[in-house]
């Protein structure tokens, strides 16, 4: 995964607001084959608990050249009537997804009627499905991207004066309120510099098993697309 890139290209961010479309021009530059987003809204009651959803569609173009032209469009589904601190988030979320490998994403009406069934129980009575840890995770990696370190540090003191209230630094930062309290404190810090880098080591390790299977993936379409008949070959003259 290049979450880990991602996260560093924003560490030590100058401005309060980190703007999503730069989150996005960086994880573009980080997936070569990703050609761009498409973004669309769906109605609560088609997915009564979900916020946000990811899909990718694989699009071959050029193949009567014989060519390795194949690209990824990724697909950012989010519920309708989000307002838009909501949105910069589950924007987020799911566009990271983008850098999870195949094996990992929720594809399937069935997998993500599962995922959401599975996201509204109470973290205490579940066994998390690998899916369901990654969407956390995910979620925390937005908001470590969107509220990086340098940003909390900008804040703390006022706010442990209380010189500054968690809206007026929602307002600032444009996150939701009630995120704030939970990047304002300890338990953050601790998020952010152990439980996430070790998350990012264990993806990094899968990514190297990934990356080959990708480039086997897309050397079998190379191989199909050369063995295919060019256009100038099926005119008869």
């Amino acid at each position: 995964m290049s979450a880990s890139r991602l996260i560093s290209s924003f560490e030590g961010h100058v401005y309060t607001k980190v703007d999503e479309k730069d989150v996005r021009d960086k994880i573009l530059g980080l997936k070569p084959r990703l050609n761009h987003f498409e973004f669309c809204e769906f109605e609560k009651d088609e997915y009564p608990y979900l916020d946000g959803m990811y899909e990718e569609e694989l699009i071959e173009r050029g193949w009567d050249e014989g060519t390795d032209d194949a690209v990824l469009i990724g697909y950012i589904y989010t519920r309708k009537n989000l307002n838009d601190k909501e949105y910069r988030v589950i924007v987020c979320k799911e566009m990271i997804h983008s850098l999870d490998q195949a094996s990992d994403k929720t594809f399937t009406l069935d997998a993500i009627n599962t995922l959401s069934e599975e996201l509204t129980l109470p973290d205490v009575m579940k066994e998390f499905s690998c899916h369901t840890m990654r969407d956390k995770m995910c979620f925390f990696l937005a908001l470590t991207v969107l509220f990086p370190l340098s940003t909390k540090r900008k804040f703390l003191e006022s706010y442990q004066k209380e010189e500054i209230s968690a809206k007026e630094i929602s307002d600032m930062t444009s996150l939701p309120e009630v995120t704030i309290p939970l990047l304002m404190s300890p338990a953050w810090q601790f998020i952010s510099e152990k439980v996430i880098p070790k998350y990012l080591e264990e993806e990094e390790k899968k990514d190297l098993e990934g990356d080959a299977e990708e480039e086997k993936f897309f050397r079998e379409i190379r191989e199909a697309n050369k063995a295919k008949p060019k256009i100038s070959e099926n005119v008869v003259s």
